[in-house]
């Protein structure tokens, strides 16, 4: 009896443990928005987790790519916005 006892709680504990596991789809965790939103803010907050994300970033050509014409683009709306700044101050002085 003890031992049946002993076998169905180990059996039990099995079960219940497999039941626990949750399986992520992570492509159909990525397609809610709001979801895709909260785990860019969690690495983004992380600093171990931002850096392995660019690691890994750097390691992907096509990722690279993107970071290169992302800063060119930055750059660009940065001198557009001092152009813009001056012209403004020079409308100003006259």
């Amino acid at each position: 009896m003890y031992n049946f006892q002993k076998t169905a709680l180990l059996a039990f504990a099995i079960l219940l443990m497999g039941c626990a596991k949750q399986q992520v789809n992570t492509a159909k965790a990525l397609n809610n928005e709001e979801t895709r939103s909260e785990i860019m803010e969690t690495i983004i907050n992380d600093d171990k987790m931002i850096s392995q994300f660019l690691d890994k970033m750097i390691n992907n050509e096509q990722a690279k790519m993107m970071l290169v014409e992302k800063r060119e683009s930055i750059k660009v709306k940065e001198m557009m916005a001092e152009i813009s700044n001056d012209t403004t101050k020079a409308g100003m002085m006259m």
